[in-house]
């Protein structure tokens, strides 16, 4: 990927979450500007890559708790961009409906020819009223769920919203709150992992590959979670 991105800007999501072993090979093609193809060790290619880094985590903890190297967070962290979570920038949530509704529209035109017109002004009110724990990928599931419920050819209503987002809240309440033993813990959370890997296996149309990458981990972790959580393509 370095190769293919020489000359332009290759894109690094979630590096915190870079095993040990891939932290010491990104620090080495940081600071020689070179790669190697796997298996040949030999010959050097050098690359010119604008690199841009995203993580959930704090690197600076994950610093000191051992998780992340020191000197490549200090060779990576050259300008640093703090993005808020979405509830703290609710004048994006509109441009952002408005482009997933349009994914999802693009998507199923080459499918089924389905498509939802617009977002009614009720609708972006609900939306904006939401604080999305689950921020920018909660506010995506939400819209798909409510394009699927909208008439074909119609609108996505503040009741689309209001039913999606009360679903969404609604997904880890189905536990009895008042029993909170050990059992019910691994219980409910193993419960709720099912849940969210298998929606964004559907998410991917069960690409393993694409869903590993959007969650943030390898396919190998993300097979055996799915064998852990029993899941299957359907």
């Amino acid at each position: 990927l370095f190769q293919v991105a020489d000359n332009g800007t290759l894109f690094l999501d979630e590096i915190g979450d870079c095993s040990p072993s891939l932290q010491a090979r990104l620090l080495r093609v940081v600071e020689d500007s070179v790669v190697h193809r796997l298996g040949d060790d030999e010959t050097a290619l050098p690359v010119n890559v604008r690199l841009i880094a995203a993580t959930n985590r704090d690197l600076r903890d994950e610093v000191e708790a051992g998780r992340f190297r020191k000197d490549l967070y200090y060779r990576m962290s050259v300008l640093t961009l703090k993005l808020p979570p979405l509830r703290e920038r609710r004048s994006d949530i509109r441009e952002l409906a408005s482009y997933f509704v349009a994914r999802f529209n693009d998507r199923a035109r080459h499918l089924s020819g389905r498509l939802v017109a617009e977002i009614e002004p009720a609708a972006f009110a609900a939306l904006e009223a939401y604080d999305y724990p689950g921020n920018v990928r909660e506010l995506a599931a939400i819209l798909e769920r409510c394009w699927v419920y909208a008439d074909d050819g119609g609108s996505i209503t503040a009741d689309h919203v209001r039913a999606c987002i009360e679903c969404d809240a609604a997904t880890g309440a189905g536990f009895d709150a008042a029993d909170t033993s050990a059992e019910s813990l691994r219980t409910a959370v193993q419960s709720f992992k099912k849940q969210f890997i298998a929606a964004a296996l559907e998410e991917n149309s069960w690409n393993v590959a694409a869903t590993a990458r959007a969650l943030g981990i390898s396919r190998g972790r993300l097979y055996a979670e799915m064998k852990e959580c029993d899941l299957e393509r359907p």
